[in-house]
């Protein structure tokens, strides 16, 4: 993974490959750290889950141990949200279906990523 920086020591980005031992592996996803880099609609790391709302399709979400992952139709980003955030019914079972409408419009991003996959020649 590549750690990007700005001049004064402030952490940018986080670039990882699809395999971190392999030199020639290509970049796979990026986490943002730096409210700066934000989408056209104005969806940025601090942001809420009202905005993605507000302005996106949510394609999926999936419930992982301590955290859900919400993926988005119209874009390559996706959002880890903290169970701690949701109700608690919904924190403790990493089966349970989680609907959009069950997670609060304060909820914020733990992790704002972009992701992508891609076609080997």
């Amino acid at each position: 993974a590549v750690e990007i920086y700005e001049k004064g020591g402030v952490k940018l980005l986080l670039l990882s490959p699809d395999d971190e031992y392999d030199p020639e592996s290509l970049i796979t996803n990026i986490q943002v750290f730096d409210d700066r880099y934000q989408t056209e609609k104005g969806l940025s790391k601090s942001s809420n889950l009202k905005l993605v709302k507000d302005n996106y399709t949510i394609s999926s979400i999936e419930s992982a141990i301590n955290s859900i992952i919400v993926s988005l139709n119209e874009s390559d980003i996706y959002l880890i949200i903290d169970k701690k955030q949701l109700p608690e019914n919904l924190r403790y079972d990493p089966s349970i279906t989680i609907e959009a409408s069950q997670i609060p419009d304060e909820a914020t991003f733990k992790y704002f990523m972009i992701g992508w996959d891609y076609e080997e020649n």
